[in-house]
């Protein structure tokens, strides 16, 4: 479990936005029926890959659109996709507290898990 800084954006310095890769791992987030991959320049990693067509497998819709802090709410589940994990909890961002649900983590960990293992050589 994380707890994570938001940045601010440079288009406008009261607006915080959600970047969508701190470092090593995407962020998104679930809202409860679909899941939210940030609006921004991102690297659209294998793990990020992976879980989109695995959540696309067990029908759960995922979008990328524009989110904000202020957008957030504490029903949000917010996760970290990496090479390491494809769902690694976020407790809270700045000061705002997220749902933190094993079972949402683990309904990601299988729709990753959905896609099948290919051959190396």
């Amino acid at each position: 479990m994380r707890s994570w800084t938001a940045t601010t954006t440079s288009c406008s310095p009261t607006a915080t936005a959600v970047s969508a890769r701190p470092r090593i791992s995407n962020i998104a987030f679930f809202t409860g029926d679909h899941v939210i991959w940030p609006e921004a320049v991102v690297l659209p990693g294998i793990t990020m890959q992976l879980l989109r067509r695995g959540l696309a497998v067990e029908g759960i819709r995922s979008e990328r659109r524009d989110l904000r802090l202020r957008d957030l709410t504490p029903s949000f589940t917010a996760f970290l996709t990496n090479s390491i994990s494809p769902a690694v909890p976020v407790a809270s961002i700045d000061a705002t507290a997220l749902t933190v649900d094993p079972g949402i983590t683990a309904l990601l960990v299988q729709c990753y898990e959905t896609n099948p293992w290919q051959p190396v050589g």
